[in-house]
């Protein structure tokens, strides 16, 4: 933060956020060194793709602020919906606030729908009016799909004898700093769709969209049992080929949180000797055949967060022998006579580089 002062003036404060995203650390090796000039070998970074993957995290609710924007609340909508009504129905074209990156499509709008799903991409009443779930991956289950305990859910009033069940609200809104925002959607007193009145049973959960990393956190600290609904949290891609479930159950769930973090790919550039041989997505080998000693180097960045290499950081040196014989080398011991079966330590003058020669 900086704030800029002057007499009879305002404050003038301006924000900046700093991420501090991880980036692996190559270790190049060679499969040979020391041989003969148009010898193949394989050089190796040591760096691989990351894999999709859902991690547990400590469930951590963001308090609302007073700008957070309203879409139903005591029973009614406070925006029109964009299909159905509040039993399995949506709203589309929601602002994120900056563009988040899903599965590596770009995205700055999201559709909610009531069942505690959202969905990233073109609109559909059918998948926001979607009430039953089952497992991600699945092509029988919408792509793009965000799941936060989702199961049906209706949020209409409901009063039984005269007792109404509590009346549950959907908000949104964006907090932070680029380019480390968070777009934050909250179900609260969500109300599963087979209960009312006293015995009603809630669902409330966050779900946070994380700028620069693509990341997406579901925070649960209640689903009660809705007895017959299979309650998934998870997602998948816009192939509907990618997604986990982090728990599909008809049990309550209490104070759990998931973090589901995209693979990681990295643009690789390989040179030799500073000339460059190769370049493109995830190209972590390469087959060579040098005809002379050759420093080979790999330089790579985060395709999602841009964080690079450092210069010269990742290389190898595959050593080629000169195929001139080695002569004028003289051997010394330091014993003239030995006994038979006797060991004795020998040295010689050679000074340049023995990798791949052999003493006899």
């Amino acid at each position: 933060m900086l704030t800029v002062s002057a007499v009879g003036c305002s404050d003038y404060v301006l924000y900046k956020s700093i991420g501090l995203y991880p980036l692996p650390t190559a270790n190049v090796t060679s499969s040979a060194s020391g041989v003969c000039p148009g010898t193949s070998a394989i050089i190796n970074s040591g760096l691989s793709a990351g894999n999709f993957t859902v991690t547990p995290i400590t469930v951590a609710m963001t308090p609302v602020p007073t700008n957070a924007t309203t879409l139903v609340q005591d029973g009614v909508a406070s925006i029109p919906q964009s299909s159905g009504g509040l039993d399995d129905g949506g709203w589309g074209g929601i602002p994120i606030g900056f563009t988040f990156n899903y599965f590596g499509t770009d995205r700055t709008t999201i559709n909610v729908g009531t069942n505690m799903t959202m969905h990233l991409g073109t609109y559909s009443s059918a998948a926001l009016g979607d009430f039953t779930f089952t497992t991600f991956p699945s092509t029988v289950e919408p792509a793009s799909v965000i799941a936060a305990s989702a199961h049906d859910i209706n949020f209409a009033a409901s009063t039984v004898l005269g007792v109404s069940a509590l009346n549950g609200s959907i908000k949104y809104w964006t907090q932070g700093y680029a380019p480390n925002r968070r777009f934050i959607v909250q179900y609260e007193n969500a109300r599963a769709y087979n209960s009312s009145g006293a015995t009603a049973k809630y669902t409330t959960a966050q779900v946070h969209f994380l700028e620069t990393l693509g990341t997406v956190e579901i925070h649960i600290p209640l689903s009660q049992n809705s007895g017959t609904y299979n309650k998934v949290v998870g997602l998948q891609d816009e192939t509907r080929t990618i997604g986990a479930v982090a728990i599909a159950t008809t049990a309550t769930i209490t104070n759990q949180a998931w973090r589901f973090s995209p693979p990681s790919n990295y643009t690789t550039i390989w040179t030799a000797n500073g000339d460059q041989i190769a370049s493109g997505t995830n190209i972590f080998t390469q087959t060579v055949s040098p005809a002379s000693t050759t420093l080979y180097d790999i330089s790579y960045i985060n395709q999602t967060t841009g964080c690079a290499s450092e210069p010269s950081s990742a290389q190898v040196n595959m050593v080629v022998l000169t195929p001139t014989p080695v002569t004028g080398v003289t051997t010394t011991s330091t014993v003239s006579q030995v006994c038979a079966g006797s060991t004795v330590p020998l040295a010689h003058d050679y000074t340049v580089s023995s990798a791949g020669l052999t003493y006899s």
